[in-house]
């Protein structure tokens, strides 16, 4: 019940793109990132995943993924997403590394090739509130999962 798949960092950058590949990427089971030079002598940063979750790359053109594994079983398919950013939240998304340091706990952060942005995932340090409104939630570009559901899920 796995699928192993490379995709390029900068090929999840919408909202649509983290909510599409939110489920394979918070609950992978490895993720190697990996840095690749083309003949034509362009680079970019990949990232190999193996998830038992089903990703979804509708959104992602073709050239930015590659799947190089799947063992036909079903993985599973999740669709689920929290709009409050609150302590204890799964979360993974697109942001520079100072929005992810001043609110996320225990993450690991992907960096795009050349560029103060990449891809993150980790743990909600805290909680939106009147007063408090974390520059990842005004990003919105996250996908979120309470603890939960993630109990629930992975049970």
């Amino acid at each position: 019940m796995a699928k192993t798949f490379t995709i390029e960092v900068a090929g999840i950058a919408s909202l649509t793109e983290v909510t599409e590949m939110g489920p394979a990427m918070l609950f992978a089971d490895s993720i190697i990132p990996t840095f690749h030079q083309t003949d034509d002598g362009t680079s970019r940063n990949d990232l190999i995943v193996t998830t038992n979750f089903e990703p979804d790359f509708s959104s992602i053109a073709a050239a930015e993924y590659q799947m190089l594994a799947d063992d036909s079983q079903s993985e599973i398919a999740y669709d689920q997403s929290v709009g409050k950013f609150v302590e204890g939240n799964l979360i993974f998304g697109v942001a520079t590394k100072a929005q992810v340091q001043a609110d996320v706990r225990d993450y690991i952060f992907y960096e795009l090739n050349g560029s103060d942005l990449g891809l993150f995932k980790g743990v909600c340090n805290s909680t939106q509130s009147q007063d408090y409104t974390p520059a990842l939630v005004s990003a919105n570009k996250n996908y979120m999962v309470s603890a939960a559901q993630v109990k629930a899920l992975l049970g």
